[in-house]
């Protein structure tokens, strides 16, 4: 998809070559795509009317990035989409993002990057899919008057991808909260449990998908790991509750159960 709409751009800034400044006739023949994040006001005329990538994205590039933007939304983060937006490295592949706040005026870039998987391989190592980023520290420390360091109080395990989207809605839900939460969905389900437990946690949410060919969404167990005192786990449960049951038609007949030393909620939730 970039190389075809690369292809796109240099021909489109090549009909206006004439209009263009020094820097962009350089950028013209390196890297086309830095034209658009252009300050000088005589490229704005052309990067302005150059193609967006959009006409060059291939039916697996749209897809990978609705995958992004379901995330995004599961996690209720608001997101703009930016056509345009440069982070002026050539290796980055898919989703280039910023984070951006309104807390600290103009400078409200927190934290930016992308996805950047040919990068080993173009460097002659094995095909390795990465995403990196880099934030500011001081702006940062800005913006966390309240962090403290925690253990973990929920690790959620995902045990199949058609539940991602719901684990990433319960993870944000719960560090809204004010919980320390981590989410395990990657490799097999072994792995993902195994990694949770490594985790220091109080208590770890599974989410499997027993029951995802009936009606129901996901099964939802919680299991101590490492006591944080029984009332504290006790307070988590319950609000894990009124999570649920807001959000959806929530069976508590079984209510919350203690068993073995475990606690349970074994209700169902349905679309």
């Amino acid at each position: 998809s970039r190389e075809a709409w690369r292809a796109g751009l240099v021909a489109h800034f090549e009909a206006h070559r004439g209009e263009l400044s020094e820097d962009s006739l350089t950028r013209l023949e390196r890297n086309p795509m830095r034209i658009l994040d252009s300050k000088d006001p005589r490229d704005r005329p052309a990067a302005d009317s150059a193609p967006d990538i959009d006409a060059y994205l291939t039916g697996e590039a749209q897809d990978f990035f609705g995958a992004v933007t379901s995330g995004l939304d599961a996690a209720g983060v608001a997101w703009t989409r930016d056509p345009r937006l440069v982070r002026g490295l050539d290796y980055y592949r898919h989703t280039a993002f910023e984070f951006v706040t309104d807390r600290l005026g103009a400078q409200g870039t927190v934290l930016g990057g992308g996805r950047y998987d040919g990068l080993i391989e173009a460097l002659g190592g094995p095909s390795t899919p990465a995403v990196g980023w880099a934030a500011g520290i001081e702006r940062l420390a800005m913006l966390g008057d309240d962090v403290r360091p925690t253990m973990i109080d929920v690790s959620v395990v995902i045990e199949s991808d058609d539940l991602i989207d719901f684990g990433i809605w319960i993870t944000t839900e719960l560090r809204r909260q004010g919980y320390a939460c981590e989410m395990s969905a990657s490799g097999s389900y072994k792995k993902r449990y195994e990694r949770a437990r490594r985790v220091y946690s109080t208590l770890i949410l599974v989410a499997d998908d027993k029951m995802l060919n009936s009606d129901q969404v996901a099964n939802v167990r919680l299991k101590r790991s490492f006591s944080g005192g029984f009332d504290e786990e006790k307070a988590i449960l319950e609000n894990l509750k009124l999570l649920l049951t807001d959000r959806f038609s929530f069976d508590t007949s079984a209510d919350l159960q203690i068993e073995g030393g475990d606690f349970k909620i074994y209700g169902k939730v349905t679309k």
